[in-house]
């Protein structure tokens, strides 16, 4: 999905971040690959602003997609995705995006352990 004029114009509201993690702005949740684009959107007040799937499961598969030039701006989380060194897990490429003021800008987490930043 990728705007045509870019994130200064092009706003997905999530409907409120303090309504819960399950408000979710733009969600990738059937293990979609790179050719799945989500590019030149301000993506904000969400729970979760981009969710790339819930675990390495065959039931909840993880997502791939590219996130390019994003404002991911005022979530709960910025970004959230499952991550391991298994083959289901998210591997998704994130750059030349501004995710800035929210309470956790990316967050990765594995069943062994989470990481999260701000």
């Amino acid at each position: 999905m990728k705007s045509l004029n870019g994130s200064a114009v092009t706003t997905i509201d999530g409907g409120g971040k303090y309504e819960g993690p399950a408000t979710i702005a733009v969600t990738f949740h059937s293990g979609e690959g790179p050719d799945s684009v989500l590019q030149g959107f301000t993506i904000t007040n969400a729970g979760t602003g981009v969710s790339l799937g819930e675990s390495a499961s065959p039931s909840f598969p993880s997502s791939s997609p590219v996130i390019w030039k994003n404002t991911i701006y005022d979530n709960h989380i910025g970004i959230y995705g499952f991550v391991d060194y298994q083959e289901e897990s998210s591997h998704p490429f994130i750059y030349q995006n501004v995710i800035d003021v929210n309470f956790c800008g990316i967050k990765l987490t594995s069943q062994a352990f989470a990481l999260g930043g701000g």
